[in-house]
């Protein structure tokens, strides 16, 4: 991992003289990058003056060269604390803000009040740092408390009005609470579009394009359109990138809960090239060549709907070896081979179905 410092901690160390041999041990063992012995007579510095901030501070910067930042945050928490006469005042900037967000972000997982303290020691030192902002919104977000969210975001906003991670985040916050307020869902979910399409606005990316589509195709009972442009924004994002099989997938979905029956029979296509023995994309193939047969049938069309309707049988008998406890397979062959003109195989797969829902 690259360490955080650069030559700052180094250059520090020329500053000021001595007033226990600690003091000078410390800076010099840091100046050699010999983290392990400043780490120890940085502890007996503290030991000797528990209330001296610039002790603590070397402690941390110690710890940081050992690449422990929760150590490295603590001690340097315990220095902003001490410090009411400003003595670090020259010594504190960015690598201390670096410091107190990597703890944070190495904490989060396990502990988020341990996380929310460190990131909001860092907006002490940098009241307008935009990741300590967002990262401080996010667990408040977590906790339910979006007002206080929305705050730190909207400041974040203030301060970088054309970065879209800002509006990403503000979409996150009405779209949580669009769920959780049914009365004013609709205000909410007005709100999250607006962001995220600012957002996608301002960088027109993969990720945005089915960021927004998600949000379409998550609420499609809330709004008439929201199906179709969730299938139109997939679709933007498989532009950018035609490989990321998750977007192929949702593309699929999308399609086919839009009856574009042959649109999703390409995307769940090219899915399956990459995910081979994916069950859910399988039977979405399987149901989605069927009912484009039936379509192709009605229109007369029946040799085409011929093909489909192989596409979906070749599908389930896929289905079949990589589950073959289940019964419904069996049941949407007999119907596929009953269609193909295939009587034996009909009747097979209708015995078999038959045998599992008995035994089940």
């Amino acid at each position: 991992m690259k360490r955080i410092f650069g030559i700052g901690i180094i250059a520090m160390i020329a500053a000021g003289c001595a007033s226990t041999p600690h003091k000078t041990s410390v800076k010099i063992y840091i100046q050699q990058r010999n983290w392990a012995k400043a780490l120890n007579e940085g502890k007996a510095w503290v030991k000797e003056s528990p209330n001296d901030p610039e002790a603590y501070y070397w402690v941390a910067m110690a710890y940081t060269g050992m690449q422990k930042y929760i150590e490295a945050a603590d001690n340097l928490i315990k220095a902003i604390d001490l410090d009411t006469q400003g003595t670090l005042k020259d010594k504190i900037g960015e690598n201390e803000v670096n410091i107190l967000l990597t703890a944070g972000k190495n904490t989060y997982n396990q502990d988020k009040d341990k996380a929310l303290k460190y990131f909001e020691y860092a907006l002490k030192l940098s009241p307008n740092n935009k990741a300590a902002l967002l990262s401080v919104s996010t667990i408040y977000l977590q906790e339910g408390k979006f007002d206080t969210a929305e705050v730190y975001v909207n400041k974040a906003r203030d301060i970088a009005p054309k970065n879209p991670l800002v509006y990403i985040y503000l979409a996150n916050i009405y779209d949580s609470l669009a769920t959780r307020n049914k009365d004013k869902k609709p205000e909410y979910l007005s709100k999250a579009e607006e962001n995220l399409k600012k957002a996608t606005e301002l960088k027109p990316s993969k990720d945005n394009y089915a960021k927004l589509a998600t949000f379409y195709f998550n609420n499609a009972k809330e709004n008439k359109d929201y199906p179709k442009l969730a299938e139109e924004y997939y679709k933007k994002a498989l532009e950018k990138d035609s490989t990321d099989v998750n977007i192929l997938f949702n593309y699929g979905l999308s399609a086919f809960n839009n009856k574009h029956y042959d649109v999703a029979i390409s995307a769940f296509s090219k899915y399956l090239d990459e995910q081979p023995e994916d069950e859910a994309a399988l039977q979405n193939l399987g149901l989605a060549s069927y009912l484009y047969a039936q379509k192709l049938e009605n229109k007369k069309m029946k040799q085409e709907a011929m093909d489909y309707y192989r596409k979906a049988k070749d599908a389930y008998e896929k289905l079949t070896k990589l589950n073959p406890e289940n019964g419904n397979y069996y049941e949407m062959l007999y119907i596929f081979y009953a269609k193909l003109g295939d009587k034996q195989k009909a009747k097979e797969a209708m015995k078999k179905y038959q045998e599992l829902k008995g035994k089940n």
